[in-house]
């Protein structure tokens, strides 16, 4: 669980970072650039710091699948959990080499790796493990669950489609 929700805090800060260096820091002037570059830079710490929690999750699911399910690692590889990761391992290694490219110009290359940051996200969510839903239907309610989150920070969307109420 401390792994889940470290990797759940980094991507919300490694996406959250890419979002706004694009939509608040995007049309600042030259007063700006020195906080551009420290935000590039967190931006990169964040994504390490991703990969680092994201390796870590994935080798404890796969060496607990096998352990418990008595499988071997050519039966882990295709599972889903391990298709995620590996994408989101990936997006973070871009973010990362994109981090010296970032800096001298455009920063629209982070967007694509930060939507595969939250497409790794959606497919490991119950929403898309679920027999009962379709998998459309599931990669959506996903993605507007993990948005909302990360915007809005309530942990979730309910079935009824309103935020969780907090009672005491």
């Amino acid at each position: 669980m401390v792994l889940c929700g470290a990797s759940l805090a980094f991507q919300s800060l490694t996406v959250g970072g890419v979002i706004f260096l694009l939509l608040v820091l995007r049309g600042s002037g030259r007063d700006f650039e020195d906080t551009k570059d420290s935000y590039l830079g967190w931006i990169r710490r964040f994504a390490l710091a991703l990969s680092a929690m994201q390796t870590s999750h994935l080798v404890a699911n796969a060496f607990i699948l096998m352990q418990s399910a008595e499988m071997g690692l050519s039966d882990i590889i295709a599972a889903n959990f391990v298709l995620a990761g590996a994408l989101g391992l990936g997006a973070c290694f871009a973010i990362v080499a994109l981090y010296s490219a970032g800096r001298a110009g455009s920063h629209r290359g982070f967007l694509l790796p930060a939507a595969a940051i939250m497409a790794s996200s959606v497919l490991t969510s119950h929403a898309m493990g679920s027999s009962r839903t379709p998998p459309s239907a599931g990669f959506c309610y996903g993605t507007a669950s993990a948005c909302y989150r990360r915007v809005a920070g309530w942990p979730a969307f309910p079935a009824d489609g309103h935020p969780a109420r907090v009672f005491p």
